[in-house]
């Protein structure tokens, strides 16, 4: 679908090639800007049914050959009066079943030739009823969507919704901007309004987990206004809890998010911290609390015992006593 929207200004491209080549317009006697620049667009529209079917029905496969069968057919039919509209086109004189409106430059060479669509021409009619049949397809399917889902089903549907709703009239005032009755601000607004739509497609169709999970980390710290106490090290560092620190890139200690230069990754264990954890712990026993990593090589590193450790020593010592 995309590949087809990226070739619209084909028959543009051919005429600003021919202008550098030869000083001179294309030779459009057969109305060729307009067959490319319009004329590829329909069968993207298939591929865009196509991939509309998909998310609103996916498991209704006799509806979704019959919605694109009927896509393949129409745009077929558009494509036929499209190309015998655009050959009928004989300089600036207008013929009925014309599919183009040509705008020439005075003199040759000045400047591209604009091909808009006649609205009174077959090709015109059908493509215009389509792409209105079509985005009131998506539009209705994807409100039901919504209303039907929860969570974040429910956002991703609602915006590809508010897409279709907004791209509507901002490519209809786009397709009318060569009438004198658009001012700039209207044509403006028209391109914007079609260019925002990008981004409510990209967030509507970008991955997102639907349930995120979440995974609660005991704090071995707590900040009261600008006093930053540093609990002693905890019983257990648990492999979970490094992993966690270093996929979400949060302190080991503080649990905070760790970015740009406040960030310290242990180099031996590559264990996250963030500068004011470090600076706290090179003061009370500058070790690090998975691999016992020195911070800082110019002080002593004197790990502190867990509680489970300090028991078993005790242990030891009263039994050596007693012997």
């Amino acid at each position: 679908m995309l590949l087809f929207c990226f070739l619209v200004y084909s028959g543009s491209i051919i005429d600003f090639i021919t202008i550098l080549l030869t000083n001179e317009n294309i030779n459009n006697q057969f109305g060729i800007v307009g067959v490319l620049n319009w004329g590829l667009i329909w069968p993207g529209a298939v591929f865009f049914v196509y991939f509309n079917s998909e998310i609103l029905i996916p498991e209704k496969k006799k509806i979704k050959r019959i919605v694109v069968s009927s896509a393949i057919i129409t745009v077929f039919l558009i494509e036929v009066f499209m190309f015998l509209g655009g050959l009928t086109n004989s300089a600036n004189v207008m013929q009925p079943n014309d599919a183009f409106i040509f705008i020439y430059p005075e003199n040759s060479g000045d400047d591209l030739i604009d091909a808009n669509l006649n609205f009174t021409s077959p090709a015109t009619i059908i493509a215009v009823s389509f792409g209105f049949v079509v985005m009131g397809y998506c539009e209705i399917g994807y409100l039901y969507k919504s209303i039907k889902s929860k969570g974040v089903v429910r956002k991703k549907f609602l915006l590809l919704s508010l897409a279709i709703i907004l791209y509507i009239p901002g490519l209809t005032i786009d397709g009318l901007i060569y009438f004198e009755e658009v001012s700039i601000f209207t044509s403006i607004y028209g391109k914007i309004t079609v260019l925002g739509c990008s981004l409510l497609w990209y967030f509507g169709l970008r991955e997102e987990a639907a349930e995120p999970k979440k995974v609660r980390i005991p704090k071995e710290t707590k900040v009261e206004g600008e006093l930053f106490r540093l609990y002693e090290r905890p019983s257990q560092v648990t492999e979970e809890e490094v992993s966690i620190s270093k996929e979400k890139k949060i302190c080991l200690v503080c649990k905070g998010k760790v970015l740009g230069y406040n960030v310290f990754i242990c180099p031996s264990c590559e264990a996250f911290y963030c500068q004011t954890c470090v600076r706290a712990l090179e003061d009370k026993e500058n070790a690090c609390w998975v691999c016992n990593f020195a911070f800082n090589e110019s002080k002593p590193s004197k790990p502190q015992m867990i509680e489970a450790e300090r028991i078993e020593i005790e242990k030891g010592e009263d039994l050596g006593k007693r012997s």
